[in-house]
């Protein structure tokens, strides 16, 4: 009996660790992530049964680009962003097929970035597949999804999905604060699978794309061409309006263009492509300013709201209140005041701003540094400013004097001198450090502000500043203004 009993406490504690360390070493990506993969899927499960009208899904590019916060708000209407970073159409298709488990969406809109190319079978990274088949929810699904793309793609075993322990051990050599924090996959996603960007992928000059006569189309990636027909048949079983897109990207171009057209035509469904003069023009989106590829967040905006208007008139799906996107209203809001920094040069305005952010224990921390000589162009005007943000020390007449401040719910940290100054904390309970150093003209003509150990500041002529948001978990901006002449931005 003793033996037995022996056998059965080896045995549970053997199964404990082996369901611990798989926890452990699987990948994961939190909302805070640039790319929220395995929490955008994590999340859509907390989601109430039957309340999401409209599924996006696609590549990172439409988690960059898809808002459902701003559906919601403009139009009313409940969406969540299924998109993952290289999401293959195999996995889009699986995705949506799981989802139909929980809701019964109107429409479905599509990026297809991803019919284009030839990485492998399924034209994606394993990670990336992998971050999204180990998310979902052990079903007759999951199972029918892994036997189906371990089909097309062999290298990918099968067994290693059952067992992921098969496929991550050799993490360990990487782990991080947040492999130890899984539990935070099972709260509900803050931004429903969007992926809001401060800055853009890249900018440029941009011209829509014409499609002269006789330009002959594409040609499809095979594997995913059949996804595609299946997912226009899925959709087509479910009474799903199917909505297939292209969102703002230079690399796009005619060929391509025709090619999904013709696809569309073929199986009678709706093709948006934005980079064609009338979706480019109408939307308000400008390479410019919101970026190619991976939309920033005023751009993610605009393709939002042009999504937005299609579905209610011409879809004429309605409206309906509901207390999960109204709950995280003020969380998206948010992120919407910490990325309109990124746009402001005038220095009057950005105090006003820094002010909203650090009054209202929303988790920002404003980080100054004087370099050489920060306060001839300070008026009392912008004095007065710089108090409303935090700053208590007279900046007026101290000449070429080191100066530092931290401004922040956690931390109210500040000091002015004639000699070098340098302090340093902890941010996020303890989670993050900052050391922070300034030296005027005479005693070194320099500055610092590292966050975790990286450097933020610009490290130029006047007044440097980095402002850190702990909720998530990321530097937002880091400019320099120049405080002794001329009051110039730069980032």
């Amino acid at each position: 009996m003793k033996k037995l009993i022996r056998a059965f406490l080896f045995l549970s504690l053997f199964v404990g660790i082996f369901v611990l360390f798989d926890q452990i070493f699987r990948w994961k990506d939190y909302y805070y992530a640039l790319y929220p993969n395995t929490a955008t899927v994590a999340g859509f499960y907390k989601m109430e049964k039957n309340t999401v009208d409209v599924l996006f899904f696609g590549s990172s590019q439409g988690t960059t680009a898809f808002d459902p916060q701003t559906m919601y708000n403009n139009y009313g209407l409940r969406s969540y962003n299924l998109s993952t970073e290289q999401q293959s159409l195999a996995v889009s298709y699986w995705l949506l097929k799981e989802a139909l488990r929980y809701q019964k969406p109107s429409a479905v809109i599509l990026d297809v970035w991803m019919c284009f190319g030839n990485k492998n079978p399924l034209n994606s990274a394993e990670s990336c597949v992998r971050k999204v088949i180990d998310e979902m929810k052990w079903s007759r699904t999951k199972k029918a999804a892994i036997s189906d793309i371990c089909s097309v793609y062999p290298e990918l075993l099968k067994e290693s999905f059952y067992l992921r322990n098969i496929r991550y051990h050799g993490r360990w050599k990487s782990l991080g604060e947040g492999d130890f924090s899984f539990s935070q996959l099972g709260e509900k996603s803050k931004t429903f699978g969007f992926a809001p960007q401060g800055v853009a992928w890249k900018n440029g000059d941009f011209s829509p794309i014409a499609v002269p006569e006789g330009t002959k189309a594409a040609e499809m990636q095979k594997n995913m061409e059949m996804y595609l027909n299946r997912i226009v048949d899925l959709c087509k079983e479910n009474d799903i309006s199917l909505l297939l897109t292209k969102t703002p990207n230079r690399s796009w171009n005619a060929s391509r263009h025709i090619a999904m057209q013709d696809f569309a035509d073929k199986h009678n469904v709706a093709f948006y492509d934005f980079n064609t003069e009338e979706l480019y023009y109408s939307s308000g989106y400008d390479y410019a300013k919101n970026g190619d590829g991976h939309l920033d967040n005023s751009g993610a905006k605009k393709v939002s709201e042009t999504f937005g208007e299609i579905l209610t008139f011409d879809y004429l799906i309605p409206p309906e209140d509901n207390a999960q996107w109204e709950d995280s209203k003020k969380w998206n809001a948010h992120v919407d005041r910490a990325y309109e920094l990124l746009h402001i040069t005038d220095f009057s305005l950005y105090l006003d701003k820094l002010s909203d952010l650090v009054n209202d224990d929303s988790g920002f921390t404003v980080f100054f540094a004087c370099k050489d000589e920060c306060t001839a162009a300070l008026n009392d005007t912008l004095l007065q400013k710089l108090h409303t943000v935090g700053v208590v020390s007279n900046l007026k007449g101290k000449t070429r004097q080191s100066f530092y401040a931290v401004k922040g719910s956690a931390e109210q940290k500040e000091q002015i001198s004639k000699q070098s100054l340098t302090a340093s904390g902890l941010l996020r309970n303890g989670r993050s450090s900052y050391s922070i150093m300034s030296a005027g003209f005479s005693c070194g003509n320099d500055c610092s502000i590292k966050i975790d150990g990286k450097e933020y500041a610009k490290r130029k002529r006047g007044l440097n500043i980095v402002v850190y948001d702990a909720l998530y978990h990321r530097v937002v901006d880091s400019v320099c203004f120049d405080t002794y002449s001329g009051l110039s931005a730069s980032r």
